[in-house]
């Protein structure tokens, strides 16, 4: 995975990542020398060979499941077909956003940026937070995407602080 121009310069970065986009950075931040730190807020970190499928299905009850999802296909360059995964309307709130007025999410709904099925399920590769210091944040306020309110296995194995 390419690393943005912006890490790749001179002086030393840390790399945040929230939900999925901690998935980003434990890819995206290895062998890249001048990331010295990875931040996990409520972040999948995921270990090698895991996908984020697994990881947001590891824990009965989440909402972000087939039928919740609306795959749109879209042209790749240079030839072939992705698919982009949407959350469906009837769903977003519940899979989401719970705690939000219902306008609110609807907007959201509304607006929301697809995610590709590749990245949904490819699985990680070798991940930077084994060489790299981490930090997690847990968010301990139940959540919709996790019933718990944790994100029990990322942390701990991740060695985060």
């Amino acid at each position: 995975m390419p690393v943005h121009p912006a890490a790749a310069g001179a002086a030393d970065r840390r790399l945040f990542g929230h939900s999925y986009g901690g998935a980003v950075i434990s890819n995206a931040a290895v062998g890249v020398s001048n990331v010295k730190a990875l931040v996990y807020i409520a972040a999948f970190a995921p270990d090698t060979g895991e996908s984020l499928q697994q990881l947001v299905t590891i824990n009965p009850g989440t909402h972000l499941t087939p039928d919740a999802l609306d795959a749109r296909p879209y042209p790749l360059q240079g030839g072939g077909t992705g698919t982009d995964l949407y959350i469906k309307a009837k769903d977003f709130r519940d899979a989401f956003a719970g705690d939000l007025p219902r306008k609110t999410t609807n907007l959201m709904q509304a607006e929301q940026r697809p995610f590709s099925v590749a990245a949904f399920s490819e699985p990680s590769g070798e991940p930077a937070w084994k060489t790299i210091p981490s930090w997690y944040l847990i968010a301990t306020t139940p959540s919709r995407r996790r019933p718990n309110g944790l994100w029990p296995t990322e942390p701990a194995r991740s060695s985060a602080t």
